[in-house]
């Protein structure tokens, strides 16, 4: 991929799916009460091995009543303090619900990362007799220590910044992350996790408990979608940027993760890194951070619990591994043309703007011409002694001239956790020195 810059375009083909939170099933399956309970409990239980992947994914229940509905959780990477030892690569819960005449539905939500399960599968061998297409590897690594990683010396060295239990593709293990490989192994995670449970009703199946039949369908309650971009200094970029992000979306929401771990690093105060996220419909929002040392991550979330609309254009839910993966792409399209659409507008604004700084004086006097004397003199001073005068606890009789200042181009409206009055990108440099 080119190296990040306001004139690059992002392809669908570069994207990849960080997180995807998805319903699978359902299985019908006829029991007796106290068997099923049985089976709940057997799930967790540390004294046997699972038949397939020989490592128990289910949190243990010791006792379990009468199930109505019972979530059996799986477990999380991390255990207390630190990471657990072979905990699954993927996360979620096993949802139990009793109908009718001892008739149970299982359903399973699930969490998954395909970047995370690419960095635990052995990197398939380029034969001479496969003509340079990689085979992948019959093993599955469905369990693994969850931990940081690193890669590479010097420069060259790469981590995550939040200290997260984030992982990154080492160099060997690009290769299962690659376009051509990408959708082979999210079809084997997705397939290993379903195997997994289907193992489990499998080997406990017996006199009044048994398995009626699958009913296949996945519903997807939310996907990202996101491209690591190239970038020798992100945080240094992002800062840049901020004026230009400002004025681009609505409603934004800006936080800061200690980068402490990039030693001698001079590039912000404090050694923090900007994480900047903007909301556009409801249930859409894109995310622009540093991933790690080298990477600007540019981020489109799409929360389909949040606004159904946002799959209209698609239609149904998938009912089969196919158009899962078509409704993935499907994802990706929308993904790609909000990100250009992000960059296309700071590009704008970068060529118009920020080039045509003003100074103090001037910021001063553009505020008195378009502002009462003592409305201006008032706003001046709440600009001085914050980072914005929130819309709502501004004085009512200063609302007036602060929306002509917005008319105006003086200011701007910055929506997010609040609403607030800020300088325009031209005059931000210019208005910090009002504090001093």
């Amino acid at each position: 991929m080119e190296e990040f810059s306001l004139n690059m375009e992002l392809s669908g083909t570069d994207a990849r799916q960080d997180k995807i939170s998805l319903f699978i099933g359902s299985w019908d399956i006829n029991a007796m009460d106290v068997l099923m309970t049985a089976f709940v409990v057997s799930l967790g239980d540390p004294t046997r091995s699972h038949p397939t992947f020989q490592t128990i994914a289910f949190q243990q229940n010791n006792h379990v009543s009468n199930i109505i509905t019972k979530k059996v959780k799986f477990f999380r990477s991390k255990s207390g303090r630190g990471y657990k030892r072979d905990a699954p690569l993927f996360t979620g819960e096993l949802v139990i619900k009793r109908k009718l005449n001892n008739l149970y539905r299982l359903n399973l939500l699930v969490d998954i990362n395909p970047t995370r399960f690419c960095v635990y599968q052995h990197t398939p061998i380029r034969t001479r007799a496969s003509n340079g297409i990689r085979n992948l590897s019959p093993s599955i690594v469905l369990f693994a220590t969850q931990d940081k990683i690193r890669h590479g010396n010097g420069e060259d060295l790469e981590f995550t910044l939040d200290q997260s239990d984030n992982c990154l593709l080492t160099p060997s293990s690009k290769i299962n992350a690659s376009h051509p490989l990408y959708t082979d192994n999210l079809n084997r995670y997705l397939s290993s996790i379903v195997r997994y449970l289907e193992d489990e009703i499998l080997e406990f199946q017996q006199t009044g408990f048994a398995l009626l039949g699958k009913e296949e369908h996945y519903s997807v309650r939310n996907i990202e979608t996101y491209w690591d971009i190239p970038c020798p200094t992100p945080t240094i970029t992002l800062r840049q940027l901020e004026p230009l992000i400002r004025t681009s979306t609505n409603k934004l929401d800006i936080n800061e993760y200690l980068s402490n771990e990039l030693a001698g690093s001079t590039f912000s105060i404090n050694d923090l890194t900007p994480c900047y996220t903007c909301y556009f419909r409801n249930g859409e929002s894109l995310k622009l951070y540093a991933k790690t040392n080298k990477k600007i991550r540019l981020e489109v979330k799409y929360n389909f619990m949040k606004d159904s609309t946002l799959r209209s254009a698609w239609g149904t839910t998938p009912t089969n591994i196919n158009r899962l993966f078509e409704f993935i792409n499907y994802c990706s399209d929308m993904s790609t043309s909000t990100a250009n659409d992000l960059i296309s507008c700071l590009a704008r604004n970068d060529t118009t703007r920020l080039r045509q700084e003003k100074s103090l004086v001037e910021f001063i006097n553009s505020i008195y011409m378009n502002a009462p004397k003592e409305h201006a003199t008032s706003i001046l001073r709440m600009l001085a002694s914050t980072d914005g005068i929130t819309s709502s606890k501004a004085p009512e009789h200063l609302k007036s001239s602060l929306d002509k200042l917005v008319e105006k181009g003086v200011l701007m409206k910055q929506s997010g956790l609040s609403t607030r009055y800020i300088p325009q990108p031209r005059y931000l440099a210019a208005s910090r020195k009002l504090v001093n």
